[in-house]
Protein backbone atom coordinates (compact mmCIF):
# COMPACT_ATOMS: atom_id res chain seq x y z
CA UNK A 1 0.00 0.00 0.00
CA UNK A 2 2.87 2.57 0.82
CA UNK A 3 4.33 1.91 -2.69
CA UNK A 4 1.21 2.06 -4.66
CA UNK A 5 0.92 5.71 -2.40
CA UNK A 6 4.35 6.51 -3.89
CA UNK A 7 3.70 5.51 -7.06
CA UNK A 8 0.75 7.66 -7.44
CA UNK A 9 2.32 10.95 -6.20
CA UNK A 10 2.60 13.54 -9.18
CA UNK A 11 5.83 14.17 -9.00
CA UNK A 12 6.66 10.50 -8.89
CA UNK A 13 4.30 10.43 -12.40
CA UNK A 14 5.74 13.62 -13.62
CA UNK A 15 9.75 11.63 -13.30
CA UNK A 16 8.41 8.36 -15.11
CA UNK A 17 6.75 10.19 -18.18
CA UNK A 18 10.09 12.04 -18.53
CA UNK A 19 11.97 9.19 -18.20
CA UNK A 20 9.41 7.22 -21.13
CA UNK A 21 9.70 10.24 -23.39
CA UNK A 22 13.67 9.96 -23.36
CA UNK A 23 14.12 5.85 -23.06
CA UNK A 24 12.95 3.35 -24.12
CA UNK A 25 13.52 0.06 -21.65
CA UNK A 26 11.52 -2.81 -23.16
CA UNK A 27 13.28 -6.10 -22.71
CA UNK A 28 15.09 -5.38 -26.52
CA UNK A 29 16.35 -2.04 -25.75
CA UNK A 30 17.68 -2.35 -22.55
CA UNK A 31 20.46 0.55 -21.87
CA UNK A 32 19.62 2.00 -25.12
CA UNK A 33 18.55 5.50 -25.21
CA UNK A 34 16.52 7.15 -27.51
CA UNK A 35 18.34 9.48 -29.94
CA UNK A 36 15.86 12.33 -28.98
CA UNK A 37 18.62 15.67 -27.63
CA UNK A 38 16.86 15.90 -24.18
CA UNK A 39 18.58 15.78 -21.16
CA UNK A 40 17.57 12.17 -19.96
CA UNK A 41 16.07 12.57 -16.83
CA UNK A 42 18.55 9.61 -15.27
CA UNK A 43 19.24 11.76 -12.40
CA UNK A 44 16.88 11.44 -9.08
CA UNK A 45 17.97 13.18 -5.94
CA UNK A 46 16.39 11.76 -3.36
CA UNK A 47 17.02 10.79 0.79
CA UNK A 48 18.54 7.76 1.33
CA UNK A 49 15.20 6.50 2.85
CA UNK A 50 13.26 6.54 -0.40
CA UNK A 51 16.08 4.81 -2.31
CA UNK A 52 13.85 1.48 -1.72
CA UNK A 53 10.82 3.25 -2.89
CA UNK A 54 12.42 4.81 -5.34
CA UNK A 55 13.84 1.09 -6.98
CA UNK A 56 10.81 -0.48 -6.41
CA UNK A 57 8.58 1.80 -7.88
CA UNK A 58 10.78 2.16 -10.80
CA UNK A 59 11.22 -1.44 -11.45
CA UNK A 60 7.29 -1.91 -10.95
CA UNK A 61 6.97 0.73 -13.78
CA UNK A 62 9.25 -0.47 -16.49
CA UNK A 63 10.09 -4.59 -14.93
CA UNK A 64 13.71 -4.64 -16.65
CA UNK A 65 16.42 -5.81 -14.86
CA UNK A 66 18.37 -3.11 -12.17
CA UNK A 67 22.02 -2.75 -10.88
CA UNK A 68 22.09 -0.90 -7.81
CA UNK A 69 25.94 0.08 -6.95
CA UNK A 70 26.44 1.15 -3.03
CA UNK A 71 29.54 2.21 -1.17
CA UNK A 72 28.95 0.08 1.68
CA UNK A 73 27.97 -3.57 2.09
CA UNK A 74 25.60 -2.62 5.18
CA UNK A 75 23.49 0.20 3.08
CA UNK A 76 23.60 -2.85 -0.05
CA UNK A 77 22.52 -5.47 2.60
CA UNK A 78 19.68 -3.04 4.04
CA UNK A 79 18.36 -1.88 0.85
CA UNK A 80 18.20 -5.74 -0.18
CA UNK A 81 16.05 -6.22 2.63
CA UNK A 82 13.77 -3.53 1.96
CA UNK A 83 12.78 -3.89 -1.76
CA UNK A 84 12.10 -7.39 -0.76
CA UNK A 85 9.62 -6.40 1.62
CA UNK A 86 7.78 -4.29 -0.35
CA UNK A 87 7.98 -6.09 -3.80
CA UNK A 88 8.47 -10.15 -2.24
CA UNK A 89 7.94 -11.99 -5.92
CA UNK A 90 10.77 -9.97 -7.31
CA UNK A 91 14.25 -11.97 -7.46
CA UNK A 92 16.51 -9.35 -5.38
CA UNK A 93 19.97 -10.34 -4.70
CA UNK A 94 23.01 -9.10 -2.81
CA UNK A 95 26.80 -9.29 -4.96
CA UNK A 96 28.61 -9.02 -1.76
CA UNK A 97 32.78 -8.51 -2.18
CA UNK A 98 34.70 -11.43 -1.44
CA UNK A 99 37.44 -8.73 -0.17
CA UNK A 100 40.92 -7.61 -1.27
CA UNK A 101 42.66 -6.12 1.60
CA UNK A 102 45.61 -7.35 3.41
CA UNK A 103 42.68 -8.44 6.19
CA UNK A 104 41.04 -10.84 3.68
CA UNK A 105 44.49 -12.26 2.36
CA UNK A 106 44.62 -15.20 4.83
CA UNK A 107 40.91 -15.75 5.05
CA UNK A 108 39.08 -18.23 4.14
CA UNK A 109 35.66 -16.89 2.24
CA UNK A 110 31.95 -16.85 3.94
CA UNK A 111 30.05 -19.62 2.17
CA UNK A 112 27.10 -18.07 2.04
CA UNK A 113 28.20 -14.68 0.29
CA UNK A 114 29.92 -16.97 -1.86
CA UNK A 115 26.81 -18.60 -2.35
CA UNK A 116 24.77 -15.47 -2.94
CA UNK A 117 27.28 -14.73 -5.72
CA UNK A 118 26.89 -17.86 -7.50
CA UNK A 119 22.92 -16.87 -7.50
CA UNK A 120 23.49 -13.88 -8.61
CA UNK A 121 25.71 -14.37 -11.09
CA UNK A 122 23.63 -17.63 -12.83
CA UNK A 123 20.55 -14.99 -12.56
CA UNK A 124 22.08 -12.76 -14.78
CA UNK A 125 23.53 -15.16 -17.63
CA UNK A 126 20.46 -16.75 -17.32
CA UNK A 127 18.26 -13.70 -18.09
CA UNK A 128 18.13 -14.41 -22.04
CA UNK A 129 16.58 -17.78 -21.47
CA UNK A 130 13.87 -17.17 -18.98
CA UNK A 131 13.25 -13.16 -19.54
CA UNK A 132 12.35 -12.70 -16.03
CA UNK A 133 13.67 -9.38 -14.55
CA UNK A 134 15.76 -8.72 -11.24
CA UNK A 135 17.29 -6.37 -9.03
CA UNK A 136 20.76 -6.64 -8.20
CA UNK A 137 22.53 -4.63 -5.31
CA UNK A 138 26.44 -4.40 -5.00
CA UNK A 139 29.15 -2.46 -3.92
CA UNK A 140 31.52 -0.17 -5.85
CA UNK A 141 34.66 -2.59 -4.54
CA UNK A 142 32.46 -5.93 -5.79
CA UNK A 143 32.32 -4.41 -9.03
CA UNK A 144 36.16 -3.80 -9.22
CA UNK A 145 37.09 -7.16 -7.57
CA UNK A 146 35.37 -8.49 -10.99
CA UNK A 147 37.98 -6.90 -12.93
CA UNK A 148 41.15 -9.16 -13.96
CA UNK A 149 44.17 -7.75 -12.72
CA UNK A 150 45.68 -7.18 -16.02
CA UNK A 151 42.96 -5.22 -17.25
CA UNK A 152 42.71 -2.50 -14.14
CA UNK A 153 45.54 -0.24 -15.77
CA UNK A 154 43.36 -0.29 -19.22
CA UNK A 155 41.60 3.20 -19.17
CA UNK A 156 39.20 1.40 -21.67
CA UNK A 157 38.05 -0.59 -19.49
CA UNK A 158 36.24 1.61 -17.44
CA UNK A 159 34.30 4.52 -18.65
CA UNK A 160 31.81 6.85 -17.03
CA UNK A 161 29.79 8.74 -19.31
CA UNK A 162 27.44 11.87 -18.94
CA UNK A 163 24.33 10.53 -19.80
CA UNK A 164 23.23 14.04 -19.23
CA UNK A 165 25.05 14.97 -22.29
CA UNK A 166 23.00 15.50 -25.82
CA UNK A 167 26.13 13.44 -27.72
CA UNK A 168 24.96 10.43 -26.65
Amino acid sequence: MILENFSSEKRWQDFLEEYKKTNDPGPNNIGKIKPSGKKIPASLYAEEDLWPFITSAFFKAFNIPLLLVTSTFERADQLEKEIKSMIPLTHVSGFSSLGNSLFYRNKTTDNLSLAKRLVTLKKITGFKDDLRPFIMITTSSAILNLMPESKISDKGVIKISDLSSPSL
